[in-house]
């Protein structure tokens, strides 16, 4: 638990102020791009994201699971499988240019970009997986720091001075994976001792024991891709480029809120994959509730003033996005809460169990979308995303009692859907008493939760680690 608490502490203060930095940098990206401009880097982004678990076979979540019982020669030869895996889909990628074309065509138009771009932040995840499986989490808190910054500072000179647009957030963020990996390396101290030629040879035996655990979850990544991003491919189909712009800004706060809940699930994992039988002092359950606590008040402080939020600081033609930011908000909560639950699934290597709910979300998703999306337009899509990560939310759940009835009790997260419904609801009455009644659920909420709040304040006064 002490680990955990300190991995926590590291990557929320990481997460902090690499997000401070990426909202502050917001409003200047709105006000130099267009609303089509900003749906074609989101294109890019979000495509790079879907091949990625195809071409690279989640190599990365081998490589995270097998070094935390690796010793440094066996490390080294993840790496080396991992660094080859990669190199080997972006070789096979670049061939692929006329097939991504008819897939997504503003794919084609950045073409190279889009091929640096994976290469690099693949190697990079690689290498920041690498480091949470060693133990530097405070290096890895500091290098998303660091890349943060380098994605600000260039953003600020290439679209902002430059004027280069597109092309100057690509340019942004290739300087920064690049000036990244030159810097872990750096600190990895596996690669302080000299290279040889056998380091640079593929350990056959250990990629295929490597694959055998990572190609099962492609499914599982591929399906929570469809759930989370699908929807802006279908919104491009049906409504069109503005429209996926606005949409695709509407997510960048919810996902500060994942992004969040995503650091906080990887200290969890990496603390959890370390303890033998968890089950009997019901670790999982108490950090399951605070979790969920910690999420819905982000989720709750976020949706009272988002109306406010988008209206005063964005430029007017993102400002109509703000209506399906709060439905998004709620999904995300969903999907930190399900993202949290394969943490015991990874643990006890049940890869296909938590695979199967996730693509079954993915269809259901799909379905909806198809239903419901020219009808109610980018709204219907946030509708579609929520119910999917309620549903995925709700099949893990019953799974982990099927599995051992202490892993969870999850009444308690009942009633905190019940004030994030009311909170949402109120958001769209056009009152400024809204803002009252929800200052009262915010406060009900509080009071609820009183003694989770009264450990955290005392976890606080502490301020040691050791001491808890």
């Amino acid at each position: 638990m002490k680990k955990f608490i300190k991995d926590t502490f590291y990557f929320i203060l990481s997460s902090v102020t690499r997000y401070g930095i990426q909202i502050l940098l917001l409003p200047f990206i709105t006000y130099y791009l267009t609303v089509s401009e900003y749906g074609s880097i989101d294109a890019v982004i979000i495509f790079i994201s879907f091949i990625s678990p195809l071409f690279t076979l989640m190599i990365n979540e081998s490589l995270l699971r097998f070094t935390v019982d690796a010793q440094n020669v066996v490390a080294r030869k993840l790496l080396n499988n991992s660094f080859t895996v990669i190199t080997i889909g972006t070789v096979i990628l670049f061939f692929l240019k006329e097939p991504i074309l008819h897939i997504d065509p503003i794919v084609g138009s950045y073409w190279v970009f889009f091929i640096i771009l994976y290469f690099l932040s693949n190697i990079h995840s690689c290498l920041a997986q690498y480091l949470k499986a060693i133990g530097k989490t405070k290096i890895y808190s500091i290098q998303s720091v660091i890349d943060s910054i380098l994605l600000f500072i260039g953003c600020c000179i290439t679209i902002i001075i430059l004027r280069m647009g597109v092309n100057g957030y690509f340019l942004s963020l290739i300087i920064g994976h690049t000036l990244m990996i030159i810097i872990i390396f750096r600190y990895i101290n596996i690669f302080k001792k000299p290279l040889s030629v056998k380091d640079f040879v593929i350990d056959v035996p250990l990629l295929r024991l490597m694959l055998i655990y990572s190609i099962p979850i492609i499914f599982s990544a591929i399906s929570w891709w469809v759930i989370s991003f699908s929807d802006r491919y279908m919104i491009f189909l049906f409504l069109g480029i503005e429209q996926r712009g606005l949409y695709s800004f509407a997510n960048k706060i919810p996902n500060i809120v994942m992004s969040f809940s995503g650091l906080i699930v990887e200290a969890w994992l990496l603390s959890f994959l370390s303890v033998l039988d968890i089950r009997k002092v019901g670790i999982f359950e108490k950090a399951y509730r605070s979790f969920d606590i910690i999420i819905t008040f982000l989720t709750i402080l976020l949706i009272i003033p988002i109306e406010i939020l988008i209206k005063s600081v964005f430029p007017e033609s993102y400002a109509e996005a703000w209506f399906c930011i709060p439905i998004l908000l709620v999904s995300i909560r969903y999907k930190s809460l399900a993202g949290f639950q394969s943490s015991v699934f990874r643990k006890e290597k049940l890869v296909m169990k938590f695979s199967l709910p996730t693509i079954l979300s993915a269809i259901i998703n799909i379905i909806l979308n198809i239903l419901i999306l020219k009808k109610f337009g980018i709204v219907g899509a946030a509708i579609s995303t929520m119910l999917s990560f309620y549903i995925l939310w709700i099949i893990r759940s019953l799974q982990l009692k099927k599995i051992d009835s202490n892993y969870l009790k999850f009444r308690n997260c009942f009633r905190n859907d019940l004030l994030i419904y009311f909170t949402c609801i109120l958001t769209y009455w056009e009152s400024n008493t809204k803002y009252l009644i929800n200052g009262l659920l915010l406060t009900g909420f509080f009071y609820l939760n009183r003694k989770i709040f009264r450990q955290y304040i005392l976890l606080i006064k502490r301020r040691k680690f050791g001491s808890i």
